[in-house]
Order: C-alpha cells, then sequence, then structure tokens
C-alpha cells in the first residue's frame, strides 16, 4: 500500500473534487436522482457513514467511530435518514469534519499498519490501507462521476 500521508493526500484530494461537484449543483444537490433515489446530500451522508465506520476499525475509542455494521444496505439507509433534516451547508461540513478526523486517523497509524491484512475479521484479504480506500478515496469517484453525469457536468 502507502504510507499515511500519501493516503491522507488521496483522501484530500477525492473530498476536493466530491464538494467542487456541490458546490457546482448548488441547490440541486439536495434534489433526488443523483444517485439512483438519492439526491447527492444523501451521498455526502452516506460517505459520511462510511468514513465514520472506517475511523472505528481504526481507532475504537474515536469519538466519530461508529462500532455497529447493520449491513450495507441498512448503513446507507440510516446514514440518508440520519441527514435528511440537516441542511446541505451542515452535511457539508460534517463530511469535512468526518474526512479530517479519518485523515488524523490515518497518519497516527505506526508504520506499517496499513500494509497488514489479516487484521479485519470481517475482511482478512484485505489490508487496513485497503479498507480505508475501498471506503474513501477509491469509492468516492465512483459516486462523484454518477451525479456529475445527472447533473450534466463535465467529469472531473
Amino acid at each position: 500500500m502507502t504510507g499515511g500521508g500519501l493516503v491522507a493526500d488521496r483522501i484530500r484530494r477525492e473530498r476536493s473534487r466530491v464538494l467542487s461537484t456541490i458546490d457546482e449543483l448548488g441547490p440541486r444537490a439536495t434534489e433526488p436522482g443523483a444517485a439512483g433515489a438519492w439526491s447527492a446530500k444523501d451521498v455526502l451522508a452516506h460517505f459520511i457513514a462510511w468514513v465514520d465506520l472506517t475511523i472505528g476499525v481504526l481507532d475504537r475509542r474515536h469519538r466519530r467511530a461508529r462500532l455497529d455494521f447493520p449491513g450495507q444496505e441498512e448503513l446507507n439507509r440510516q446514514a440518508a435518514a440520519s441527514y435528511a433534516g440537516i441542511s446541505l451547508a451542515g452535511v457539508c461540513h460534517e463530511f469535512e469534519d468526518a474526512t479530517d478526523e479519518l485523515i488524523d486517523a490515518v497518519v497516527r497509524l505506526p508504520p506499517g499498519d496499513l500494509d497488514e491484512s489479516g487484521r479485519l475479521s470481517f475482511a482478512l484479504q484485505l489490508s487496513l490501507g485497503q479498507f480505508v480506500e475501498e471506503n474513501s478515496y477509491g469509492h468516492w469517484p465512483e459516486h462523484d462521476a454518477e451525479i456529475r453525469a445527472w447533473a450534466g457536468l463535465p467529469p472531473h
């Protein structure tokens, strides 16, 4: 994999792209249909839930750590529902806060930890670095591209 600093840079880069898309959408970010039935705001809520779950894997005592995993579909449903009453600006702020905390958790890992596999009882084949990637900067571009296509925006 890579060191924590490189992973942190990738998280920052992809976060910037996602937030740029949200900025370009403006009020349309709250319209359903951007990603299936979800609005772009719902997608951000989805990202936050998975970032919090990832933080929980890296540091169970962290204030953002999500320790329960009700299953993928239920986690996604809960995420969209829990942020439904929060403004777009509030959800963007929460996404920034969550990703800042993920970055902090990643860079605090001892050298080599991101490369270790077999530590995740639910996915023994994945290294911590792969788990972080799949639940953050490696996954976000998929939804970002979907949202941009829905909105008629050029790809990043």
